[in-house]
């Protein structure tokens, strides 16, 4: 909300040029990963005691499998629900830097939260009832797809005003040779212009759109990545879509929350690469250069990115090996099913396959490894998820962890570029 502060008339001349700082994007992302990233490095000594004093601890022999039980008996009664530290270090300082009049904040920041309660009731209950593994599968997926539905419809609501998604073909780009003082105008962070009203367009006064070529609801259409033109319009179906994004991302990265640091590490990955990927949708000259959807108001979710960034960074301090504490599903679930959110928001649903990899390569290992067993009493992995499989093989957990970091890192630098290669 500091956003506000630069509208202040103030006689100081020297007070109102550095309010005048919170007008831009890049400044305001900065603020919120350092923001984001000081909460859960100061409050994270005194919360770690607070859950090892009410007794959190993480039952590690729970697991089917003796072996992995074997392998992870140091980790038992370390402290975990830490998603929580997660969370308020996200939504403070999305409310201190992001502007709340988007509707893309308060949705992402929502959806987080809802998810967030689902999984403290399902640590909760492995916490307190020792017999159990937490809630039902089928119980975690219908409030999984519950989520998905309130947060498509909205979607679906906003997406039907066809300026709230703008083809790049209706994009006119200003003229080759425009005269200096008026490039100059291109500056990050300038105001909308009055026929949308939201967030960062980049310098809208060198662009026209022609709304006559824009098609119908574009924002209910998915865009595939490497390809400029090739879209699929989904209408009422995209709320469905949406349902199955959501849920799917929240329990690929709860998957992979298995080994010290990996899921925290590989979230910081795939938070930087949708903040780059969010700042070009939301610049009007950029998505025109790039070929891709241009999303009004896309920049507000580039702070939210940072935050996450921010915030995954500060949580890595004390989740790297030996682990100080766990996020549990209360982290997994709500970070999980932001970044499906995210790229839904910004029209890039099937690149968020490349961007999170090492979250849908997990997944997919445990989908091979129960269908493969149910169908011919044979496993393909020697367990699932595929993190264990490489321990099973001798790996050190470091080693399996920094590994799928590189993979991880590499998926996001290869997102990133694929914006240009149409």
């Amino acid at each position: 909300m500091l956003y506000y502060l630069h509208l202040l008339k103030d006689s100081d001349w020297a007070l109102s040029k550095a309010l005048n700082v919170l007008r831009y994007i890049s400044f305001r992302c900065a603020a919120a990963a350092l923001s984001a990233f000081l909460i859960s490095v100061v409050f994270g000594p005194w919360f770690i005691r607070r859950l090892r004093r009410d007794k959190v601890g993480e039952d590690t022999a729970k697991s089917d499998s003796s072996q992995l039980n074997k392998l992870h008996s140091s980790k038992k009664g370390t402290p975990t629900m830490g998603g929580v530290l997660m969370l308020v270090a996200v939504v403070g300082s999305a409310m201190l830097w992001a502007r709340p009049d988007i509707l893309y904040v308060p949705l992402i920041l929502g959806s987080m939260g809802a998810l967030a309660v689902l999984g403290y009731a399902d640590d909760f209950i492995k916490l307190r009832f020792a017999a159990k593994k937490g809630l039902s599968a089928r119980t975690k997926l219908a409030i999984q797809l519950f989520v998905g539905f309130i947060a498509g419809l909205l979607l679906y609501g906003h997406f039907c005003c066809t300026t709230n998604v703008i083809e790049p073909e209706s994009i006119k780009a200003p003229p080759m040779y425009a005269p200096s003082s008026t490039l100059a105008n291109a500056r990050d962070g300038r105001e909308a212009a009055p026929a949308t009203g939201l967030g960062s367009l980049g310098n809208e006064s060198l662009y026209k759109i022609d709304y006559t070529k824009i098609s119908e609801s574009p924002g209910t259409a998915v865009y595939f990545p490497f390809f400029k033109n090739v879209r699929i319009q989904l209408g009422l179906m995209f709320i469905l879509f949406v349902m199955v994004v959501i849920a799917g991302s929240s329990n690929a990265v709860n998957l992979t929350d298995g080994l010290d640091g990996l899921a925290i590490g590989s979230l910081v990955m795939v938070s930087i690469a949708f903040a780059v990927i969010s700042y070009l949708v939301g610049r009007v000259d950029f998505s025109s250069y790039l070929g891709i959807p241009y999303v009004p108001g896309a920049g507000e979710v580039t702070v939210i990115c940072c935050a996450m960034v921010g915030a995954s960074l500060g949580f890595l301090w004390f989740n790297c090996h030996p682990a100080q504490v766990f996020m549990g599903d209360v982290g997994a679930l709500s970070f999980g099913g932001a970044i499906g959110l995210i790229a839904l928001i910004l029209k890039q649903e099937f690149l968020l396959v490349l961007v999170g990899g090492i979250f849908v390569l997990e997944a997919l290992s445990v989908i091979l490894q129960v269908a493969s067993f149910r169908l011919t009493g044979k496993r393909v992995f020697k367990i699932a998820p595929l993190h264990h499989h490489f321990q099973f093989k001798g790996w050190h957990e470091n080693k399996v962890t920094v590994r799928f970091w590189i993979v991880a890192a590499m998926l996001a630098v290869l997102s990133i570029v694929s914006l240009k290669i149409r």
